[in-house]
């Protein structure tokens, strides 16, 4: 695999992101590029972004979402975690030092650890090196003064998949959460298996959102009541459009995984069903389908189809089934 790939991904989608904003193209890369390569990597089988190529069938399986779309979201988390300004420092001193010359990934790296002033080497390869897609499990204690996030990780696979062992990464980990004066934002790296994160909020949030602006190349598992908190109220207030269609994904893999209960994705379809970003409504909609396979019995099929009526019919009729202008 060529680093090269990963990068004309990662800056295709920043310059378009940049050049017309109107189009809300961040929006539609969470759907379509970040969560579709969340998908395939929590596969078992999943390969790494930087894989070996032995044999010609390598070649081929180089071009696929893991090293384009992956890849380019994890450029993107590093990029926001050592800035953007800074990162861009690092690009260029890349460039320069190594025009018309040939130069691998740790090159680059190495470049961005320059301009960073600090160690970007280490975590960056705990993604490109190994398969698979973190979960970070984030709940919140405030008995101790300073609130506090205790943070944990392991590796998300569906229900029923065997362990691979006891990966880890090394995640840049940003967060929203709300304070006195209103949002207030916080960075970290968990760089172990669990870690104690101290927030710079004066009191307790009300909410924490652990993924800020859907940055992070990784799933969370909201711990005992925080997945409500963040979802009562005014939502679309509170998350941003990226942020709300990366939840929506985030709930459909957690349940597909056995962390989300049924009932509490089921319940994410009422909160979500009328958003007004459609790759939301799109994600609210794959929610209210997951049990309609095989865990909905014969008996209740009747009230099923009520429910997806209820979520679902106002807006379908809205929209209609024949193209109209507009």
């Amino acid at each position: 695999m060529c680093s090269s790939d990963l990068f004309a991904t990662w800056m295709e989608q920043k310059l378009l992101a940049e050049w017309k904003p109107e189009w809300k193209t961040r929006v539609a890369d969470v759907m379509e590029s970040k969560i579709g390569a969340e998908q395939q990597d929590s596969l078992v089988t999943a390969r790494k972004i930087r894989q070996e190529i032995k044999t010609k069938g390598d070649i081929n399986n180089a071009f696929d979402a893991i090293t384009y779309q992956k890849g380019a979201s994890v450029i993107r988390m590093f990029e926001t975690w050592i800035g953007p300004e800074t990162f861009r420092k690092g690009v260029h001193a890349y460039l320069v030092k190594y025009s018309y010359k040939n130069a691998t990934a740790p090159d680059f790296l190495a470049a961005i650890s320059a301009a960073a002033g600090k160690d970007v080497t280490t975590p960056f390869s705990t993604f490109l090196d190994q398969p698979g897609l973190p979960l970070v499990s984030a709940s919140l204690d405030c008995k101790r003064g300073s609130p506090v996030v205790h943070l944990s990780q392991q590796r998300y696979l569906p229900l029923g998949a065997p362990s691979s062992g006891n990966q880890s990464w090394q995640i840049p980990v940003c967060a929203n959460y709300s304070s006195g004066t209103g949002k207030q934002s916080d960075c970290t790296l968990l760089s172990q298996q669990s870690s104690d994160w101290t927030l710079k909020a004066a009191s307790c949030p009300e909410w924490i959102d652990a993924n800020e602006d859907a940055v992070g190349y990784y799933l969370v598992d909201y711990q005992h009541n925080l997945l409500a908190q963040l979802t009562a109220g005014n939502v679309e207030q509170r998350l941003n459009d990226s942020e709300r269609v990366d939840f929506t994904g985030n709930a459909e893999l957690l349940t597909n995984g056995g962390k989300l209960p049924a009932n509490d994705a089921l319940g994410l379809v009422r909160t979500f069903h009328n958003d007004p970003e459609r790759f939301v409504v799109i994600g609210a909609l794959n929610l209210a389908l997951f049990p309609r396979m095989h865990l909905v019995p014969e008996d209740l099929q009747s009230k099923y189809v009520q429910f997806l009526r209820d979520n679902f019919q106002v807006r379908a009729h809205e929209i209609g089934w024949i193209p109209k202008p507009g």
